[in-house]
């Protein structure tokens, strides 16, 4: 006897499988940039970059040398998105920005979001991304704030939404799911939560997912 797709199946796939494919299929030459001297060797602008290291030197108000094991490089941190923590040159961070490349001088990292090791990350919102750069690297966001619209909910906690740049599943927790009462399909949302992968058993496949604990609506 065959086994045929659900008619939510079906959705998820219109809806949130292939276009995240053809997403994935378009950055498939995107460069991986695993330490300092591959972002100095090969920089991308604009491109994500996570790395891990230490802040070692303060140049200027919101310029600092930031160094790991294969060199060092210059990075521009926004006063508000500085650690409130005592940072030191033996500090180990994590910085998660993109890259900016100059004319006649070296490429340098705009920063996003510095994490201490073994800190507690607390009080601040985290960033809105982007669905692309998510899918692009699902494994280096923790915390994460997304918005965009419901396109289709795939039950009563959980719903496919999409922003400019692809669509990603989000599946409500907790007080996320009474916000979900009031919310319809087509609705514009800001929505919080970590990022998982989740495997969907009709599909035969893993796919990055929003878990969500905060769901609000935002008026167009």
């Amino acid at each position: 006897m065959k086994k045929f797709l659900s008619p939510k199946t079906l959705l998820l796939v219109s809806f949130f499988i292939f276009p995240a494919f053809l997403f994935a299929k378009a950055d498939s030459k995107t460069p991986f940039f695993p330490n300092v001297k591959s972002v100095l060797e090969n920089p991308v602008e604009d491109e994500d970059v996570s790395l891990e290291g230490f802040i070692t030197k303060k140049i200027d108000d919101e310029l600092y040398v930031f160094k790991d094991e294969s060199g060092e490089i210059e990075i521009e941190v926004d006063k508000d998105d500085f650690p409130s923590e005592n940072i030191t040159p033996d500090t180990r961070v994590r910085l998660e920005g993109e890259i900016d490349t100059h004319f006649m001088r070296k490429p340098s990292i705009e920063v996003d979001q510095i994490k201490l090791f073994d800190a507690p990350q607390r009080g601040k919102a985290p960033k809105v991304l982007t669905v692309k750069r998510i899918l692009n690297n699902p494994v280096r966001f923790g915390k994460t704030a997304l918005e965009g619209t419901i396109v289709l909910f795939t039950d009563d906690d959980e719903f496919v939404l999409k922003d400019d740049t692809g669509y990603i599943y989000v599946d409500a927790e907790d007080d996320a799911k009474d916000a979900l009462k009031s919310i319809k399909e087509g609705s514009s949302v800001h929505v919080e939560g970590d990022i998982k992968i989740k495997k969907f058993d009709d599909l035969k496949i893993s796919r990055p997912v929003l878990k969500a604990d905060i769901v609000k609506k935002v008026q167009n």
